[in-house]
């Protein structure tokens, strides 16, 4: 089994492509994170090199700090209390790099953070102690691994998403739409209703059919998501049909 590992490393092609394919999950689960927070269609998900840029950087920036606070608690030399400092200053640390500073998406972040950190302990735990370091389970835990950190991407994804307060407002057919994405040229946006985003009209304009326009800034606390979705059903008078239905959804 050493063979095999030390044959593989020494490939540097392998190791490239396996780096590629890792890059490319993790650029593509991220993206999924923002279409599912958004509720779009994930057909309109597209991976183009800036897609592929921001999905390592904002799933690397929450692994490193993971890392970070698994590395605190193995240190040996290190007191209880510089061990806890240490954690206080990661935690503003999370909250500071949060934008906007809102206790909600800064608790999210925190939550992500501990939940990879959490991943990264039991991966490390079964291969120290369950495993015993045997060379034959390397693979199955790479694997794992793998399958872990894009997994946790769409996650990030939708931790990310939830921090977008500031779009971008274009006007197409009389009609007004914030850009959440925009892949190769190419616009998906949300219909905007009273400044707010709508929770039902999405619009996906092909590059070719993308002309010269003028946008505006919008600035919204409350729009659809997982995190932060909430649907207000009408009045209905006392004992009329859509009380009854009202009652039946609840």
């Amino acid at each position: 089994m050493s063979q095999l590992m030390s044959f593989f490393l020494k490939k540097e092609g392998l190791i490239l492509l396996c780096f590629t394919l890792i890059g490319y999950g993790v650029a593509l689960s991220y993206e999924l994170g923002y279409a599912i927070y958004f509720s779009l269609d994930t057909e309109f998900i597209q991976i183009d090199i800036k897609a592929i840029y921001n999905g390592i950087i904002n799933v690397s920036a929450f692994f490193l700090v993971s890392l970070v606070f698994f590395t605190v608690f193995k240190q040996k030399r290190t007191s209880d209390a510089q061990k806890a400092i240490q954690v206080v200053v990661y935690l503003v640390l999370i909250g500071v790099l949060s934008s906007p500073l809102i206790p909600k998406i800064i608790f999210t972040n925190i939550i992500t953070t501990f939940l990879i950190c959490i991943g990264t302990g039991v991966f490390a735990f079964i291969y120290y102690d369950l495993a015993n370091k045997d060379e034959m389970s390397l693979p199955i835990i790479y694997g794992a691994a793998c399958l872990f950190i894009i997994s946790m991407s769409t996650v990030v994804g939708i931790s990310r998403a939830s921090m977008e307060t500031s779009f971008s407002v274009f006007k197409y057919n009389d009609r007004e739409y914030a850009i959440i994405r925009v892949y190769n040229g190419n616009i998906i946006g949300i219909g905007v209703d009273k400044e707010k985003l709508s929770h039902t009209e999405h619009i996906f304009i092909p590059s070719s059919e993308v002309k010269t326009m003028t946008t505006r800034y919008l600035n919204i606390e409350s729009k659809p998501g997982l995190l932060n979705y909430k649907y207000e059903y009408p009045e209905f008078p006392k004992n009329s049909i859509g009380e009854k239905i009202l009652k039946e959804k609840k």
